[in-house]
């Protein structure tokens, strides 16, 4: 007769792969919670930068907006009218310097008679030329109307107009003559810049 005795309370069981796959478990669940926390860190620092890059947009756009409140304010108390005459005024000296008066004189030298004597010269620049009013002084009206013809003949003067004739006392008439210079004698401007309205220029004589 055989008689086999079990002397353990309970059965032996093997926990080595449960508590395997629990450690697994565990460190994958550590794992995404440091994934999740750094991705909430950096979500969070980016948001901040967007809200500091908000803030300093709002910022410049209130600067400019003072800025162009001030402009306004300074443009409504600006005289324009004295602006304008301080406009015309640096327009005519520009316009002065852009008379070449020693061409100038040298062409009137070509065409004036030795009986003819300029008094004054008075320029006002244009796009297409230099408009002219000369003041003369001679002794006979043919020696005025030499000097006319001798203009018109020159390929640099156009338009030429006497507009007014004075007897002085000493005898000599006085002559004003109108008349157009064109500085390029016909040919395209080299410079052709400062397109615009009339500008006064100077006077010389």
């Amino acid at each position: 007769m055989r008689i086999e005795l079990n002397l353990a309370s309970k059965p032996l069981l093997n926990t080595t792969p449960l508590l395997v796959l629990l450690g697994a478990l565990a460190i994958s669940a550590v794992g995404l919670t440091a994934w999740n926390t750094g991705l909430y860190l950096n979500t969070r620092a980016e948001a901040r930068a967007v809200e500091n890059q908000l803030k300093e947009l709002e910022e410049q756009e209130k600067a400019l907006l003072d800025r162009r409140s001030e402009l306004t304010r300074r443009l409504q108390g600006t005289d324009l009218e004295a602006l304008e005459r301080r406009v015309a005024a640096a327009n005519a000296v520009l316009a002065e310097k852009s008379v070449s008066w020693t061409l100038l004189l040298e062409r009137l030298q070509e065409v004036t008679p030795w009986d003819v004597r300029l008094e004054a010269i008075r320029t006002s620049v244009q796009d297409e030329g230099v408009n002219l009013a000369l003041e003369l002084r001679t002794k006979k009206a043919d020696y005025y109307w030499d000097m006319i013809e001798r203009l018109e003949a020159h390929p640099c003067f156009s338009n030429v107009y006497p507009s007014g004739e004075t007897l002085k006392e000493d005898g000599e008439l006085e002559v004003r003559l109108g008349l157009q210079h064109d500085p390029w004698c016909g040919r395209p401007n080299p410079n052709p810049q400062g397109k615009g309205n009339a500008r006064r220029g100077g006077r010389r004589g």
